[in-house]
């Protein structure tokens, strides 16, 4: 928390306004010393978060490439790092080509087109999520820049390479439909630019579009498989157990690229490994936190990532309920049974309202979904990687990736089944503040924390008297003018008159679109004013805050 609060404020507060208090705590310290020994270790932990600046200094016109978003057969799209971030976007001839990786200097200096503006305010809107993670052009290209300084090895370009040789492996097989291939290769190596944009969509219905993009589920799912096999069947103990168990986590991290999540997860488990080899006593939660510490050190810019607040956020959510929950449930075979029900209900409750804050929207269905597709998506996960050890025999290949299509076909059935008869969501957005009362009250009603509940009530009244001003979107369209406010979509015409609470949106003028904003508080019939006038030439975002 220390180390996030210094490098949040590393901008706004000097690094000598904390050296300069250390002779006030050195003076104290004769008088109260456990604290002033705790608040010294703590502003050393927000120091470190202070001096710890992703800002690189980089040539005009050379771009350092930070994350491989797609790499599909015909197209590699990348995003770079700095403040301003830029997007590249190059067309491919097939899957192998090109030799960029995550960490490489590129050469561009044809300039870069502004973000493209939606076609529709209906559903995601890119633009505004590249605009929210500091995106401000892309280009998109035929061919591949040039690439900067020498060829550096590095594990992430040795991961990456050997993901892109198993996906190239899976692309051959024959056996496997499209369809199948492009969910098997996401579920293997969390490479989802291969999915159709249709089983997307099913999957992120269902709300469990997460089970295809490799995360810390997945590897926690091996690593129980590994434990059952290694150290209940065939009785490995010490240090041979941790070298197998530990050496099959590691290489389903690198078959993921190392992937962020993978990481995360594999750090926690071998941990937990080496704990349990000690025989010490592992508190899991302390290990969650000391790997997000450990990562954020590594690159402070995860602590933005939406992908990093969920899968910790989960991660804690499953560790409060087992705990909690520890002695309730079922004893014997079916135990798996009410651990299921407490792993998807401490993560589905852990990350609703970060969903809601960044999506505006909590899909109900998540929470039993993942009762009975997750099971599914494990056992396809584990003969997807039996089937990558019989690549080589032909026999063996042809047999088991036709079991394991027919096995993606009940999986997508059972998906849409999912989808057509019990699809339940609504649209929820979540304030800050209201983001800060819910985990207080969570923590606090698990807990019986007084003081956590009286912080709840805190953020509570905040919410209420600092409620955020109505954002009302605006985009330009053949037959008038799209409006989206709070997840309501209309269209105006010429002379349509659209009311929001006391705001009145008009448009005037068909042809040149243009629109008059008025206020009132006894309707459009009553008193009223006209706060401002404009054409809505392309897409705009406007507050009504006047």
């Amino acid at each position: 928390m220390f180390f996030i609060f210094g490098f949040i404020f590393r901008d706004h507060i000097s690094i000598w306004c904390f050296i300069g208090l250390i002779p006030l705590f050195i003076l104290v310290f004769f008088y109260v010393k456990y604290l002033v020994l705790v608040l010294l270790f703590c502003l050393s932990i927000s120091s470190i978060g202070m001096l710890k600046s992703n800002d690189l200094e980089l040539p005009k016109d050379v771009f350092k490439i930070g994350k491989v978003l797609i790499n599909s057969k015909s197209k590699f799209k990348f995003i770079t790092v700095g403040d301003p971030k830029k997007i590249f976007e190059i067309k491919k001839s097939n899957y192998r080509e090109g030799n960029l990786y995550a960490g490489d200097l590129i050469f561009w200096d044809k300039g870069f087109d502004s973000i493209p503006y939606p076609k529709q305010l209906e559903g995601f809107i890119y633009a505004d999520y590249l605009k929210e993670i500091g995106v401000n052009g892309v280009s998109k290209l035929s061919g591949f820049p040039s690439k900067v300084g020498p060829e550096r090895w590095s594990v992430f370009k040795f991961a990456t390479q050997f993901k892109n040789t198993i996906i190239s492996e899976l692309l051959k097989i024959s056996q496997l439909s499209e369809n199948s291939r492009g969910i098997l290769i996401a579920l293997l190596t969390g490479d989802r630019s291969f999915l159709s944009k249709s089983t997307k969509e099913i999957f992120r219905d269902a709300g469990v579009v997460h089970v295809l993009a490799i995360s810390g589920m997945h590897v926690g799912v091996l690593y129980l498989l590994l434990i059952f096999i290694f150290q209940k069947v065939f009785q490995f103990k010490g240090k041979s157990a941790l070298l197998i168990i530990g050496g099959g986590i590691v290489f389903y991290a690198f078959l993921s690229g190392l992937n962020p999540s993978v990481i995360r997860a594999t750090i926690m488990l071998l941990l937990i490994q080496f704990g349990t080899i000690l025989n010490s006593k592992v508190n899991t939660l302390n290990l969650v936190i000391s790997a997000s510490w450990m990562m954020l050190v590594y690159d402070p810019m995860w602590l933005y990532d939406i992908g990093f607040q969920l899968s910790f956020s989960a991660v804690i959510g499953i560790l409060v309920f087992q705990n909690l929950f520890y002695n309730w449930g079922i004893k014997g075979f079916f135990s798996f049974l009410t651990d299921l029900i407490k792993v998807n209900t401490g993560a589905f409750l852990f990350t609703i309202p970060i969903l809601s804050y960044h999506f505006q929207t909590i899909n109900l269905t998540s929470w039993w979904a993942s009762f009975l597709i997750v099971p599914f998506i494990s056992m396809l996960m584990y003969f997807g990687i039996i089937g990558l050890f019989v690549l080589p025999i032909y026999i063996l290949k042809k047999v088991v990736f036709e079991g394991l299509n027919y096995f993606i076909n009940f999986v997508e059935l059972l998906v849409n089944l999912v989808v057509n008869f019990t699809s339940l969501q609504f649209h929820w957005q979540c304030s800050f503040f209201e983001l800060l009362f819910y985990y207080c009250f969570l923590f606090g009603a698990i807990f019986s924390k007084k003081t956590l509940l009286f912080l709840a009530l805190c953020f509570l009244c905040l919410s209420l008297f600092f409620i955020p001003p109505e954002e009302v979107r605006l985009l330009n369209c053949k037959n008038g003018i799209q409006i989206k406010v709070n997840h309501s979509y209309f269209k105006l015409k010429k002379g349509d008159l659209l009311q929001l609470t006391n705001y009145f949106l008009v448009l005037n003028n068909f042809k040149t679109k243009n629109l008059s904003i008025y206020k009132g508080s006894e309707g459009f019939s009553g008193k009223y004013e006209k706060l401002d006038a404009f054409a809505v030439d392309n897409y705009h975002i406007i507050r009504l805050d006047y």
